[in-house]
């Protein structure tokens, strides 16, 4: 938690199936923001962040599966749309999304602070010590991680992932959407059990 806003993976500890924080937030009732958005580009204000407006989680209540809500990262996909009654739906990611604490405690009656109180910091001891620099490549490390999953999202909800690819297409579409990103793509090495996994279940499937 940082100055008032709650982490989507702790918020995750009040609402399980999500289904009633995404509720609050398309009803305007609780705020949210996030680090940036992919897709549909939305400015940021004067903190840095992007606040996300009722309409995000509006597409968010038809978009239900893991694939665009991911908890534990933050990271949200969503299906916008304009002003005009006839815009053609554009997909959103919103990335590193947090919950404003004071409404969260406010719907939940205190809830929302009282889970956070409850949760107990990791004691380390001297052995588990580590240092800085090694602590900071692993924050990187979990940051490109999350973004290759964002991209693979992304690809996917274009309907350009399915069972006939081969590793190297998924790899090539996934690289190219992150290069769009401005970021580098990872190691094939480092994805390629990802990249089986998703692979068979898709074939699995008849997709």
């Amino acid at each position: 938690m940082t100055d008032g806003w709650v982490a989507a993976r702790d918020v995750f500890m009040l609402d399980q199936k999500g289904n009633a924080v995404i509720e609050w937030a398309a009803q305007e009732l609780v705020s949210s923001r996030c680090v940036k958005t992919v897709g549909v580009e939305i400015q940021a204000g004067e903190d840095g962040y992007v606040a996300l407006p009722a309409r995000f989680w509006e597409g968010m209540k038809r978009r239900t599966g893991s694939a665009y809500r991911d908890w534990a990262a933050g990271n949200f996909t969503s299906e916008f749309r304009g002003s005009r009654f006839r815009d053609t739906p554009q997909s959103i990611l919103a990335i590193k999304v947090e919950f404003a604490l004071r409404e969260l405690d406010r719907m939940s009656d205190g809830r929302m602070s009282k889970l956070l109180a409850a949760q107990k910091p990791k004691e380390f001891t001297v052995a588990e010590e580590v240092p800085v620099a090694k602590s900071t490549r692993g924050r990187r490390r979990k940051s490109e991680w999350n973004d290759w999953v964002a991209a693979v999202a992304i690809v996917a909800n274009d309907g350009n992932v399915n069972g006939s690819l081969t590793e190297t297409d998924l790899f090539e579409l996934v690289s190219n959407k992150l290069a769009e990103w401005g970021l580098e793509e990872q190691p094939r090495s480092t994805v390629q059990p990802a990249m089986q996994a998703i692979l068979k279940r898709l074939r699995e499937d008849g997709l």
